[in-house]
């Protein structure tokens, strides 16, 4: 016989053996070559069916953590399947205001927590996996400027902080922008969209009504308290949807009175002010330098207008003196004006003194050329202490450098 032959008769099973041991460590190899697939890394609980999902051996075992899906998608993992759910609850109450009553909701994906067997991976706290699912992810885009765009427009545009919209174009932030340049937009993309509808109840002021009683015991342009008005109050409730947050209805559905507001009294003053004539020569309404920072005429803005009068350098605290004789008209707070001060010198003259610190004179008050009226200052709409100084004849504003000394 073959001696070959002999040899593999003799030891037949012995390289049976040595074939399956080999055979294995062969698929062992290649099993370990070839790469996890995507799925079973990013949701394991897809190649789980359900009984095994919720099987109470391997709750037992503490072998299960928590994934919440979006969709069908794993978007976070936790370490429990009840953290997993309890972030579900959170995104909820994240868009509840307050106390409010939930009428109804919706949420336009699916939204789910799953129990998974396995180890965890990147595990997530509740709060991360809620601000995640909220806030979403950040996708760049850009806008094209346009004529009489600044960043601040361009913000209110497209819904985007001013400073985000800063920080997003640090290259252009300090520079001017031209028309033709591009702007990095960041738009935020929520990762669930919800829909709510509540019922909230608040408690709203109202407001109380001013009438007047002529008294010819105070001049005209005066008034005096009678009877102090007082707000009342409503007991409102509202039914309010709103998506992911952003208020889209908005229905008064009840109200209630808790107490009815109580009319004001005023007394309105009907007695004729003094006829004081001036001399009709004016003095400088300060001591000092006779600086001015902005003429007469100038086009200051659209919110402006055009310069009513000058713009007299000062301090706060420097006197202001009346330019000539007259009778104080109004003494009080007036719009961008501030703390202003009117006096009548006869014959249709006016004199304004504007953005004041201290008044030191009443409505119906007779003044002297040269008398102390009040004090520089800056109230009202101004950037820095000065006088802003009015000539008005016939209620026309003049030059008041055309009367001045």
């Amino acid at each position: 016989m073959n001696p070959f032959v002999r040899f593999l008769k003799k030891y037949r099973y012995v390289l049976g053996a040595l074939g399956i041991v080999l055979a294995v460590v062969l698929v062992a190899v290649s099993a370990a070559k070839r790469p996890v697939p995507i799925a079973t890394k990013t949701f394991a609980a897809d190649i789980l069916d359900s009984q095994r999902e919720n099987s109470a051996e391997a709750v037992a075992m503490g072998e299960t953590y928590g994934v919440v899906t979006v969709d069908g998608v794993a978007v976070a993992s936790l370490a429990t399947y009840e953290e997993a759910a309890s972030v579900l609850d959170r995104v909820l109450a994240h868009y509840q205001s307050g106390a409010s009553e939930i009428v109804s909701y919706s949420i336009d994906e699916t939204i789910e927590a799953r129990r998974v067997i396995g180890v965890p991976w990147n595990v997530m706290t509740v709060d991360g996996a809620v601000s995640l699912i909220v806030n979403g992810t950040e996708e760049v885009k850009t806008y094209t400027v346009g004529q009489g765009d600044t960043f601040w427009s361009i913000s209110r545009k497209v819904g985007m902080d001013f400073q985000a919209i800063l920080a997003a174009n640090p290259a252009t932030a300090n520079s001017m922008l031209r028309v033709g340049d591009v702007v990095n937009i960041v738009e935020v993309k929520p990762m669930v969209h919800v829909s709510i509808t509540e019922r909230v109840t608040v408690t709203e002021s109202v407001s109380y009504g001013v009438i007047y009683e002529n008294s010819d015991a105070i001049y005209i342009g005066q008034y005096a308290l009678k009877s102090p008005g007082v707000r009342g109050s409503n007991k409102v409730t509202y039914e309010i949807t709103s998506v992911n947050g952003v208020q889209t209805s908005k229905e008064k559905i009840e109200s209630l009175v808790i107490s009815y507001p109580v009319t004001q009294v005023t007394y309105k003053g009907t007695k004729p002010l003094p006829n004081v004539i001036g001399t009709g020569v004016f003095r400088y309404p300060l001591d000092g330098t006779r600086t001015i920072n902005s003429a007469f005429g100038i086009y200051r803005s659209a919110f402006s207008g055009v310069h009513t009068g000058v713009d007299l350098s000062g301090w706060t605290g420097d006197n202001i003196y009346a330019v000539d004789d007259g009778v104080v008209t109004f003494s009080g707070s007036s719009g961008t004006y501030g703390n202003l001060i009117k006096l009548s010198h006869g014959n249709g003259y006016e004199t304004y003194y504007a953005h004041c610190s201290k008044l030191y004179v009443n409505i119906g008050d007779i003044v002297k050329k040269g008398d102390v009226i009040g004090l520089v200052g800056m109230t009202g709409r101004a950037t820095g202490p000065h006088l802003h100084f009015e000539i008005r004849v016939y209620d026309i504003a003049v030059n008041p450098l055309d009367y001045l000394p």
